[in-house]
């Protein structure tokens, strides 16, 4: 970890079997120390928050967002910074694809931080923004696009379809998250490796509990990588049967290859 953002490398051990959580506390304090330090240094830096479990996740969130607002508070930046973008994966994938991908996509809204809320607030902000009567002309044009989203985003949280500028609006937000928390295993980080997208950094929670092939794609998305776990404690599911199964691979592929 020498390229780490800030002064202090923290080396973690723990030799307790089971959860502790003095120590995970402790992990955790490492990981929203280097957030805080990103974002001072780099407000348009961006992170992938990882773990196997959705409960997980969601944990990291909330203590990642306190940690973010505590760091600001009393900090006065000329011009004012706005806040990092706080992303969340839905817990399930809709499929949008062909000309009926509006109609056809099921946004989740049922967490404040998942993309089409997301969508939503930011627009929301934009209006309250952008002046009145005496707006200029590129104001007014910028405010009717924002009114025509909102209003599309309405019909569709009422069930007559997504339109495709909405599912396109929300896709980008999507990508543009400063910090974007998904499970290891979410469709959504495949949909992003497939767009080439990347992140300066990747915190990968639980990585002592992970196999190989879930820490792939979040692994694949990142320049730099914060790995947190210990490998004393909980051990990935069934590894033992993973390995035992991984020394016949080479007779598997070679059986396969002969049905071809």
């Amino acid at each position: 970890m020498n390229d780490v953002p800030f002064e202090k490398t923290y080396s973690l051990n723990c030799s307790h079997r089971f959860y502790c959580f003095d120590c995970w506390r402790d992990y955790l304090d490492a990981e929203f120390k280097l957030l805080a330090r990103l974002f001072r240094e780099d407000p348009l830096a961006r992170v992938l928050v990882s773990a196997q479990a959705h409960a997980a996740v969601d944990v990291l969130r909330d203590r990642i967002q306190d940690e973010i607002q505590g760091s600001q508070q009393g900090q006065e930046q000329k011009p004012p910074v706005p806040p990092p973008l706080l992303v969340r994966a839905e817990r399930r994938y809709s499929r949008r694809t062909g000309s009926q991908a509006g109609q056809q996509a099921a946004f989740q809204t049922g967490d404040p931080y998942y993309p089409l809320p997301c969508a939503e607030k930011l627009l929301q902000d934009a209006q309250g923004l952008l002046p009145g009567d005496d707006a200029t002309q590129l104001q007014r044009e910028w405010k009717g696009v924002v009114q025509e989203l909102l209003g599309a985003i309405n019909e569709g949280n009422n069930g007559r379809g997504y339109s495709l500028e909405v599912v396109s609006w929300v896709d980008l937000v999507r990508r543009s998250a400063s910090v974007f928390f998904a499970t290891s295993t979410s469709s959504d980080l495949a949909r992003l490796a497939d767009e080439s997208m990347r992140f300066d950094w990747v915190i990968l929670e639980e990585a002592g509990r992970a196999h190989g092939f879930e820490m792939v794609i979040p692994l694949q998305l990142g320049y730099r990588y914060l790995l947190i776990g210990d490998q004393d404690q909980l051990e990935p599911h069934r590894i033992k049967e993973f390995e035992r199964a991984s020394q016949h691979l080479d007779e598997v592929f070679s059986r396969l290859s002969m049905l071809a």
